[in-house]
């Protein structure tokens, strides 16, 4: 939830509460399924309860990540080169590679920060030096891979 708002003051209850959310669902969700529990829990909560989208998007699949697609191929070869392993996870909102994806432009996000708890936009947001040092190594790597597809 990234909005709530409602009322005038404390001591009054307020006629009308709004609540947004930010929601983005993985790719093998599908957004009718989740506009259905979105309704059912409005019903179950009782009359008055509402909700509306400010934007609703099309579900996109998620670009695939096995020996048919080459850009994916030579991001697990360098890896396999350079000795470390390659976890592959799902982020939401980290870019904007579901606009790439909705024209059906494959896309593959990295960050190269081994080891390193996630604190993007946190109090104190820092990378380690060596793991800096370590990114810009691993980028000169695989950006002539990916460029050679």
């Amino acid at each position: 939830m990234h909005l709530f708002q409602g009322g005038v003051q404390n001591n009054v209850i307020p006629d009308e509460i709004i609540a947004e959310f930010d929601i983005r669902l993985q790719p093998t969700y599908k957004p009718d399924e989740f506009e259905a529990l979105v309704k059912r829990w409005c019903e179950e909560a009782g009359p008055g309860v509402t909700y509306s989208f400010v934007q609703k998007n099309p579900q996109i699949k998620g670009t695939k990540i096995d020996d048919s697609n080459p850009f994916w191929v030579a991001f697990k070869n360098v890896f396999s080169e350079i000795g470390s392993e390659l976890k592959p996870i799902i982020i939401w909102g980290t870019s904007d590679a579901r606009y790439l994806r909705q024209l059906s432009i494959p896309t593959l996000g990295f960050v190269p920060l081994c080891n390193t708890p996630s604190n993007v936009h946190g109090a104190n947001e820092c990378v380690n030096k060596d793991v800096f040092l370590r990114g810009i190594d691993i980028f000169t790597k695989i950006i002539p891979a990916i460029a050679n597809v």
